[in-house]
């Protein structure tokens, strides 16, 4: 409208100049151009009303914007690609305990926790080199040295005027961290009790029901010898009530021995495993083969238990769904961790019996649950590969400060 205006103006003035010494517009000319001049001095009044109530409006979305902006539950920060602070909202400045100017032009790893900035890098490099990544979980310092729990989730922005920027989302979960831990801490006590009511069975099984056994086995075989009983049908019942004993002192001696084994407290991890082994191969026809270096250094009890529970239950895997006639256990350490590998080459697990066992469903996957759940408590991690040719267990489990 303004542009209407001016080509009025600059109309009547040229006007005038191209025709200096001519006759004056007509009153009927002049009536017109002066009407159009309101017109359009109208229509530019409403237009700057409006372009006033759209700056009002603009300023006041702006306004809620940076409400929810700042009053947001979780932190948001914006770094530039070299990783420093431009941008933070009100609540990221709180859980870092610096005020917002403080934060600006710092380096984001000054606030992360110095054995977490790798785990930091590497999620920053999977951004820029990859793309969108999984939430992270790391510690931060506030700057007067309190530690918490954050979960880090980040976008890389293309689009930003000054080039590349990293977009932070910092949720604080410190409270669920220590929950997950009491919880573990609280698995960890169960499971060790667990283990100790099986070592109570054992011995019971053993040392009471089992030599009881015994006793009435030595009772019947002198009570044959007493009654002078000859071939026919009391010699049988009598060889047929031995026969039950010994099937029933062997079954015992063997449940002892599946709750806790004896040579795992007598003579460590591998001989455990090499005796069981034996047994195993005996009770199934799978032939498995045991790699386990010469000199095995020893484990706290906990340690090898939970190793020792893992044999187990992947050779009974074996024995039950893999079909195969054949297994081998490999068993290495070092400095820092202690790896087991139970492979097989059966028919394998298909993508959905995995899933089953990560979930902990299904037959397999209540023993795989437990085996991924106590390594978890200690500090371990248990993986599985399968294909066409098998299938391989792998539990890794770090050694302890007090091992080392």
């Amino acid at each position: 409208m303004p542009r209407k205006n001016a080509e009025l103006r600059n109309k009547t003035e040229k006007a005038a100049r191209d025709n200096p010494g001519g006759p004056s517009p007509s009153p009927a000319e002049t009536k017109r151009l002066l009407h159009e001049l309101q017109v359009h001095q109208i229509e530019l009044d409403m237009q700057n009303r409006e372009l006033r109530r759209a700056q009002a409006e603009l300023d006041a979305a702006r306004t809620r914007y940076f409400d929810l902006y700042d009053l947001a539950p979780v932190g948001y920060l914006t770094l530039s690609q070299a990783g420093l602070i431009q941008e933070a909202n009100l609540t990221a400045a709180t859980l870092l305990g610096v005020g917002r100017a403080g934060l600006v032009k710092q380096p984001i790893s000054r606030f992360i926790l110095k054995d977490d900035q790798d785990r930091y890098y590497r999620y920053r490099k999977h951004l820029l080199e990859i793309g969108p990544a999984p939430a992270c979980e790391l510690r931060v310092l506030k700057k007067d040295g309190t530690q918490f729990w954050v979960q880090l989730t980040a976008t890389l922005a293309l689009d930003a005027a000054a080039g590349p920027e990293f977009r932070l989302v910092l949720s604080d979960i410190t409270k669920r961290k220590r929950a997950e831990d009491d919880l573990r801490q609280l698995s960890l006590q169960l499971s060790r009790a667990e283990e100790a009511e099986r070592c109570r069975i054992a011995r019971e099984l053993h040392d009471s029901t089992g030599q009881k056994l015994a006793a009435l086995n030595m009772t019947i075989g002198l009570l044959q010898d007493a009654t002078g009983a000859t071939a026919g049908k009391t010699e049988r019942m009598y060889a047929d009530c031995l026969t039950m004993i010994d099937q029933c002192a062997q079954e015992v001696r063997t449940l002892s021995y599946l709750l806790h084994p004896p040579l795992l407290d007598e003579l460590g991890l591998a001989d455990a495993i090499r005796d069981y082994v034996e047994g195993f191969s005996k009770r199934s026809g799978v032939q498995v083969t045991l790699e386990v270096p010469p000199s095995l250094e020893q484990w706290s009890p906990e340690a090898e238990l939970t190793l020792f529970r893992i044999v187990q239950e992947s050779l009974g895997n074996i024995r039950r769904h893999a079909g195969a006639t054949a297994g081998c256990i490999r068993l290495a350490c070092d400095a820092e961790q202690v790896t087991l590998e139970v492979s097989d080459q059966g028919r394998g697990m298909s993508a959905a019996t995995i899933r089953d066992i990560e979930a902990g469903r299904g037959m397999a996957g209540v023993g795989m649950a437990g085996m991924r759940e106590r390594l978890r408590l200690m500090g371990g991690r248990l993986e599985i590969e399968s294909g066409e040719h098998g299938t391989t267990v792998r539990a890794i489990l770090p050694r302890r400060e007090e091992e080392r």
